[in-house]
């Protein structure tokens, strides 16, 4: 059995990565959730947040919740709203949002650096210091989709969309509760900016497994 590190420092095991016809499957077990707030393993983001509170973030970093439930299965549909958030210094920022390995809109403080000019809109509230994107994206040929959010300080927010099954995510019971004043109030939109398990914590960390 593999062992995870962060750092040089063993935090689990075991720790393995197994092949399948259609991906990957990562298994780990972490000695204690309490330490940790976030686990990003490749492009797939976890996050520990008791009772669905998470910390506020810090300059530069992502609002997970806004983005909630970070899995969905939509067998029988063809298209899903996804939300994403980021912390923002106004004047030096940088912003990702990728799907799978291609990228759809990169903003930095400039405006739009890539993408499409109507689809890739942020909105900014809080005197500018969230960015905001609301986006509608439809089905195409693959099985299952993740959708990347990746902001200046290198957090992670991913949301897998899984079109071949039904069912709901794990926090769906929990988190439904929690979130709605993140949604109730208004921002101003700029044109031409960017447009659309639950346990423990939150800290970024990187698991690398090693032998």
């Amino acid at each position: 059995n593999e062992t995870c590190y962060v750092k040089k420092i063993e935090v689990g095991r075991p720790c393995s990565i197994t092949k399948f016809s259609t991906g990957l499957v990562t298994e780990i077990k972490l000695f204690s959730v309490t330490d940790h707030k976030m686990l990003m393993q490749r492009d797939y983001s976890t996050f520990f947040a008791p009772d669905c509170v998470f910390p506020k973030p810090s300059g530069g970093g992502s609002v997970p919740e806004v983005s909630l439930p970070l899995s969905r299965f939509l067998k029988g549909l063809n298209e899903v709203n996804i939300t994403f958030a980021a912390n923002i210094d106004p004047s030096d920022y940088l912003l990702l949002l990728q799907t799978d390995h291609d990228t759809i809109c990169e903003w930095d403080n400039t405006g739009l650096l890539y993408g499409n000019k109507q689809f890739c809109q942020l909105k900014f509230r809080k005197n500018n210091t969230e960015a905001w994107f609301k986006g509608h994206f439809e089905k195409g040929d693959k099985p299952r989709n993740n959708y990347k959010w990746l902001t200046t300080d290198d957090q992670l927010t991913s949301v897998s969309v899984d079109w071949m099954q039904t069912g709901n995510a794990p926090e769906d019971d929990i988190c439904s509760r929690n979130v709605l004043e993140y949604v109730i109030s208004p921002g101003k939109s700029k044109s031409g900016r960017l447009g659309s398990i639950s346990a423990a914590f939150m800290l970024l960390f990187v698991l690398f497994p090693f032998c």
